[in-house]
């Protein structure tokens, strides 16, 4: 299980590293394309669920943490992912 939850973390580093820099790339344009904008989206997921869950103050001081937002919650929340995925496989190989 830790195998895979390990994957999706660097997974998870790996594209959240390169949407930070696609992010600085792409500073002063009017419209980021769309294609790195679903990436974006993609990539952030744990951030914008934290955002919806936790009270007002917490995720103000969350948004404030630049290296726990940017890359922190995407690895964690991809690791998560790995984690289920993983619990799910082995489940149904019992079956």
């Amino acid at each position: 299980m830790t195998i895979c939850a390990a994957i999706f973390a660097v997974v998870g580093a790996g594209v959240a590293f390169a949407y930070f820099f696609v992010g600085i790339a792409y500073t002063g344009v009017k419209a980021v394309p769309m294609p790195w904008a679903i990436l974006g989206y993609l990539v952030n997921w744990p951030f914008m669920i934290l955002m919806l869950i936790l009270p007002e103050n917490l995720s103000n001081s969350l948004s404030n943490n630049f290296w726990l937002g940017t890359f922190g919650l995407p690895m964690l929340g991809w690791a998560l992912f790995g984690i289920g995925l993983e619990a799910w496989r082995a489940r149904r190989d019992d079956i």
